[in-house]
């Protein structure tokens, strides 16, 4: 049996290469040990390493006395009443002790993880007003072999108000661990409760921050609603990197869409509880496998400053952040996105009041035919299209598509630079734009009032050949206002394809389509409709006309003869012999 030197040194090792590897985390830096003081470890019999070095004098909140549960290893695992000083849990397994820790504090507390790696071979579950802290270096990983099929669990699952997860990392050890969550025979889309690193499963106001989490087949964190109402949850200043790597693993035989860096979704449907009010913010999101962060069917939640980088690659659609089926009133905010295709996705129907406003979108590749920094597409068409989107002073740049693609209704879009962009584009020329309207799956989209953008390309080759375009195809576009936008030094022009039944254009810098152009008659009667955009008159001659109509009303019995049309209005003229027609743009 080796010596109590033998074991201390053997611990001592260990602890060092951890606090090693942990110095090179920046996110980490802010915590502040919740114990100090050698003195204090040497009364409690702790090795004088797992204590801070600090001589200044504890405060009241980093005192171990604040502690209800002190849990350390030191040749076993130990978890200390933080009142009594006794141990009142040991034993060779981390996730026994600490849930046992966990299940005395029936009212809550403050259970404190000492640095050091936890190979677990089961969940941890959180209970109520449970505030589990880390100090740094505190590691909670997946144990070699751990996950199997009878028992792939998650690493911390969340069941109660006011629970708290803190400065902890969590390691899902994918490479030591099988894929289960991507082999389900669950129908597609599947969303399997198994390897994920926190799962929400019910509760109120819960927080989790300042954690590190990496390396799991499913989700790095998971809002999921199975066993109540999830609301007001808080996700801040979390580093979340290499999750959700069943999504693309070749392991996969069905790769599931909860593999995200953050999921919120209520797992049962509409038969477990609801989403609502989460705090989504500050997290640095990275190489994700999946997509960054997905918000579905909920409400009344923010996702605000938050930076998501990944090397672009092509593989199914990956976007940064997603809102999809009917999820109302989310604001999405101050957020950078790179190398996630689309960078951000408001996805299939139902959707509404959704603010999109002051994010960045940048290298977007083609993921899945994604491609656009933002994208806003009614996939359905037999429920409700997406619509009162506010779409507001974006940064769209350098994508593979669209800076910006909307298939939705009364919507605005303000104030927003979309450039070189379309850098991967098969599209026709015409619909390579800064701002792309398209009809989607809706039978009609109306109402979209598009003002105030700037839209360019300063490539040597441009590659965004016009700053709007308009594409209704075999749908309907109704009612397009485009106003006051800057559309100058674009590869071709101004406005590309202005294809929709009804819309009004004025004011905007390089696109003037004033001057002369024919236009061809046809049988008798025949009906020109100035889908210009833009005021015009049209100039009637020669030919054999015996009433000429606008709208409706008679207003010549021949020619020649001038009408004045607004944008939408109609010429109807009645001839025996073609006359010549020509349109004035003004």
């Amino acid at each position: 049996m080796p010596s109590k030197k033998a074991r201390k040194e053997e611990t001592k090792s260990k602890a060092e290469q951890t606090m090693g590897h942990f110095s090179r985390r920046d996110f980490l830096k802010k915590a502040v040990p919740v114990i100090a003081g050698v003195g204090i470890a040497g009364a409690l019999r702790i090795d004088p390493i797992f204590a801070a070095s600090s001589s200044a004098r504890p405060s009241q909140a980093n005192q171990l006395s604040t502690a209800s549960y002190i849990v350390y290893y030191q040749d076993n695992f130990y978890a200390q009443n933080g009142t009594t000083g006794i141990i009142d849990y040991s034993g060779t397994d981390a996730a026994t002790v600490i849930q046992a820790a966990i299940d005395a504090l029936t009212e809550g507390g403050l259970i404190v993880l000492r640095r050091g790696i936890y190979n677990l071979t089961n969940c941890i579950r959180v209970s109520k007003a449970i505030h589990f802290l880390g100090e740094e270096g505190a590691i909670l990983r997946v144990d070699d072999g751990a996950q199997n099929s009878t028992n792939p669990f998650n690493i911390l699952e969340v069941n109660g108000d006011k629970a708290k997860i803190e400065n902890i990392e969590l390691d899902g050890n994918t490479t030591s661990n099988s894929n289960f969550a991507g082999t389900t025979l669950d129908p597609a889309p599947a969303n399997p409760n198994i390897q994920s690193g926190i799962v929400v499963r019910s509760g109120q106001n819960v927080e989790i921050s300042n954690c590190y989490i990496h390396d799991t087949w499913n989700a790095g964190i998971w809002l999921a609603a199975t066993d109540g109402d999830v609301v007001g949850s808080e996700i801040a200043s979390c580093q979340i990197e290499h999750t959700g790597r069943s999504f693309t693993d070749r392991s996969s035989t069905n790769p599931p869409q909860s593999a995200n860096a953050v999921y919120v979704f209520r797992l049962q449907g509409l038969t477990s509880g609801l989403t609502s009010r989460s705090k989504i913010h500050d997290n640095a999101i990275s190489e994700t496998h999946g997509r960054g962060i997905y918000l579905h069917f909920d409400t009344d939640s923010m996702i605000s400053n938050n930076i998501l980088n990944k090397t672009p690659e092509l593989s199914a659609e990956t976007a940064g952040i997603v809102v999809d089926d009917g999820a109302k009133r989310i604001i999405i905010r101050g957020n950078n996105t790179s190398g996630y295709g689309p960078g951000m996705f408001i996805a299939w129907a139902g959707s509404e009041d959704i603010i999109i406003e002051a994010n960045g979108c940048f290298d977007a590749p083609i993921s899945g035919g994604s491609g656009s920094g933002i994208l806003v597409d009614t996939s359905i068409a037999s429920d409700p299209p997406l619509r009162t989107l506010i779409i507001k002073g974006n940064i769209c740049k350098g994508n593979a598509l669209q800076g910006i693609s909307l298939s939705a209704s009364e919507t605005i879009i303000e104030g927003n630079i979309c450039y070189n962009n379309n850098k991967d584009c098969g599209a026709p020329p015409a619909i390579r734009a800064g701002i792309l309207i398209l009809s989607g799956q809706s039978p009609v989209i109306s109402n979209i009032s598009i003002s105030g953008n700037r839209c360019f390309d300063d490539q040597q080759t441009p590659t965004q050949n016009y700053g709007i375009s308009v594409a209704q195809m075999s749908n309907q576009i109704i009612g397009i206002l485009i106003s006051n936008n800057d559309l100058r030094s674009n590869g071709y022009g101004g406005i590309g394809e202005l294809d929709c039944s009804s819309c009004r254009v004025t004011g905007n810098l390089g696109y003037n389509p004033q001057g002369l152009a024919p236009i061809v008659v046809g049988d008798s009667p025949f009906t020109y409709v100035n889908r210009d955009g833009v005021p015009e008159a049209v100039y009637i001659a020669g030919g054999t006309v015996s009433e000429i109509s606008k709208d409706g009303t008679v207003l010549f019995t021949s020619s020649p003869a001038t009408v004045w049309l607004d944008p939408d209005e109609s010429v109807t003229l009645t001839h025996l012999d073609r006359p010549q027609m020509l349109k004035d743009r003004r």
